[in-house]
């Protein structure tokens, strides 16, 4: 999961929190899946690599606290 803040995002796994960032978040932003494949983190693929490879999402969604100010949850988005 993850908890966007006007001042930082933190990233949680299982319920506890596994990094964070803190710094101003107010600007529109979106959400993206995307299965990376390669670069720095975890590595460069190597001929194990199972590719092509695919992802199943089953769904993503995104709540609001009630004190959000930055939410519109009747903003229609593309």
């Amino acid at each position: 999961g993850v908890l966007w803040l006007p001042d930082r995002i933190t990233w949680y796994l299982d319920r506890k929190p596994v990094a964070h960032v803190a710094r101003s978040f107010v600007e529109p932003m979106h959400m993206i899946i995307n299965l990376g494949v390669g670069g720095s983190y975890p590595g460069a693929t190597t001929p194990d690599t199972p590719l092509p490879s695919t992802m199943h999402v089953r769904y993503a969604a995104a709540y609001a606290t009630p004190e959000s100010e930055v939410f519109n949850p009747r903003q229609t988005f593309v």
